[in-house]
C-alpha cells in the first residue's frame, strides 16, 4: 500500500493489521483528517465483505486527478483531491475508491447496479457502527426517490429496464438501489450478505455483464432458499409493499397486502420512539407485537424500507 499526499518523500511503515502488505506513506502527513489508520479500517471492512485485495499494490494519491475532478481509480492506483481527502467526507470518498476497485475485476458489473452496490457498502459500514449519520442519509436517500416518484409517477420503471435517459434514473439507481440493497442485507443477515457479494463479485468466468440475474443466484445459494419474490419486487418490480397496519388491544400487528414478499425485515419507528421495533414478517406476510395503542392516529416510519403504512 503506498499512500501519497503532496508529492513528500515517502518512508517504510509496519504493515497493515488488517492485510499484512508493506505501506508506505509520506514522512509527515499533508492530511490532518485522514489517516493511515481510517485506511486500515477501510480495507479491512472490504477484505471482509468483497474478498482480497484485487491488485499487488494499492497507490492512493492525495494529488489532483485532473481538471474538474474530484477522484479517479484504475488499477490499484488512485487519485484523489486534497481538498476533497481532508473535506469532511473524506473517508466516504475513500471507501468509494476502494470500492470500485475491488468490483472492477472480471466481467464488467451492470452500472445500475454497481452504483447502488457501492453506495450501500459505504453506508454499511456507518450503520454496523451505529451511525445516526449514515441512518439519516439512507432516510434521505429514501425521501429523495419518493419525492421524485411523486413528481414523475408514470415514469417509476424497474431498475432491470431503465436507460439513462429515463427521468427517473438517477433517483432509481443511486437512491432507490441503495434501499433494496439495505433491505437485501436485512433479509439474508450480514455473513450471508458478505457471502452472495463475494461470491458475485468472484464470477463465474463467463466475459458478460453481470447483473440482477446472477446476483439473485449468488444470494439465493448463500441464503439457502429462493428470493425469486424479493428480486421480482424490488429489482425487476417497481411497486412499494403495501402494508396495513393495525393497534388494537394491546397489539400492534402489520400485514401485507397482495403479492407477498418473504423474507423481508427492517426497522420501525412508532411515534415519537427513538428505539425501533425489528420488523420480521412470517411466511403469510404477518407481523405483530405488544404496543400500547393510543386513542390519536399511530405515526409509522421506517427510514431503510420500501414499503408504504396503510391505517
Amino acid at each position: 500500500v503506498v499512500v501519497l499526499c503532496g508529492g513528500e518523500r515517502l518512508v517504510p511503515e509496519k504493515p497493515l493489521a488488517s492485510t499484512g502488505v508493506e505501506l508506505l506513506r509520506q514522512k509527515q502527513a499533508a492530511s490532518e483528517s485522514f489517516s493511515v489508520r481510517t485506511l486500515d479500517i477501510l480495507v479491512a471492512e472490504l477484505d471482509k465483505t468483497l474478498g482480497q485485495w484485487p491488485y499487488g499494490a494499492m497507490t492512493l494519491a492525495s494529488l489532483e486527478p485532473a481538471e474538474d475532478e474530484l477522484f479517479s481509480a484504475h488499477g490499484g492506483l488512485m487519485l484523489i483531491s486534497p481538498r476533497v481527502l481532508d473535506g469532511a467526507q473524506g473517508a466516504s470518498f475513500v471507501f468509494d475508491l476502494l470500492a470500485r476497485q475491488y468490483l472492477s475485476l472480471g466481467a464488467p458489473i451492470d452500472p445500475r447496479l454497481l452504483e447502488g452496490m457501492i453506495r450501500y457498502l459505504g453506508l454499511r459500514w456507518g450503520l454496523r457502527e451505529g451511525s445516526s449519520g449514515s441512518l439519516e442519509r439512507l432516510h434521505g436517500l429514501k425521501q429523495e426517490y419518493l419525492d421524485a416518484l411523486a413528481e414523475n409517477p408514470k415514469q417509476d420503471l424497474a431498475l432491470t429496464e431503465l436507460t439513462v435517459f429515463d427521468p427517473m434514473y438517477l433517483p432509481i439507481v443511486y437512491a432507490k438501489a441503495v434501499l433494496i440493497m439495505r433491505m437485501l442485507d436485512l433479509a439474508v443477515g450480514d455473513e450471508r450478505f458478505e457471502a452472495a457479494l463475494r461470491d458475485f463479485v468472484k464470477g463465474d468466468g463467463a466475459l458478460k455483464t453481470r447483473g440482477v440475474d446472477e446476483l439473485q443466484r449468488a444470494f439465493e445459494v448463500a441464503a439457502g432458499q429462493s428470493l425469486a419474490a424479493f428480486f421480482d419486487r424490488f429489482f425487476r418490480g417497481t411497486a412499494l409493499v403495501e402494508v396495513d397496519a393495525k393497534c388494537k388491544k394491546g397489539e400492534l400487528t402489520l400485514k401485507q397486502r397482495r403479492e407477498l414478499v418473504y423474507p423481508l425485515r427492517f426497522s420501525l419507528y412508532v411515534g415519537d420512539q427513538e428505539q425501533p421495533l425489528q420488523v420480521d414478517f412470517d411466511e403469510t406476510g404477518r407481523w405483530s407485537t405488544p404496543l400500547e395503542c393510543p386513542k390519536r392516529k399511530l405515526k409509522l416510519h421506517s427510514p431503510e424500507a420500501l414499503v408504504r403504512f396503510r391505517d
